[in-house]
């Protein structure tokens, strides 16, 4: 039976680790008996491109600043914030009349139509709510970005579309 044990170093070069498993325990993580294996470099850069990722997505390059910080409204927006959000978030992949038609809804294929009556009856809003707070398929959560109330306006706008 395989005993593994991962013991944290700091050294100079960053943050290493340093393991040892194997039923004699002489064997280290990557070959390297005893000395540490560094990634730390490729931490940082995975993080740093995940971190850039997310932001992005879901995007437009016109986007103001505000709109990509994390926002968490203390009151509920009103019917022309929401819109507001909708156009701002929402629409370069859904359109701005929710019709799934936004400029980046041919990259991503299969973006749902919102005046679709079989879309508006398949899907009450607790999927809908779920949908924009955590994602699904291509489309990312916005559930770190927004709090209760966007997700809430959001919500009505996607279904004040009509066919």
């Amino acid at each position: 039976m395989f005993d593994i044990n991962i013991l944290a170093v700091a050294s100079a070069g960053g943050m290493g680790f340093r393991g040892k498993s194997g039923p004699d325990k002489g064997e280290a993580i990557g070959g390297l008996k005893g000395e540490p294996f560094r990634f730390s470099g490729l931490i940082k850069i995975g993080a740093g491109l995940a971190f850039v990722v997310a932001l992005s997505a879901g995007c437009s390059s016109k986007e103001s600043a505000s709109v990509i910080a994390p926002r968490t409204a203390r009151a509920p927006l009103t019917e022309a914030e929401g819109r507001q959000l909708f156009a701002q978030v929402c629409a370069s992949c859904h359109g701005v009349g929710g019709k799934g038609n936004g400029p980046r809804s041919a990259m991503l294929g299969g973006v749902p139509d919102f005046t679709d009556p079989n879309f508006q009856l398949g899907h009450e809003d607790v999927r809908i709510k779920q949908v924009i707070k955590e994602g699904s398929g291509r489309m990312p959560g916005f559930g770190m970005r927004f709090g209760v109330h966007e997700i809430d306006a959001l919500t009505k706008v996607v279904r004040s579309f009509k066919p």
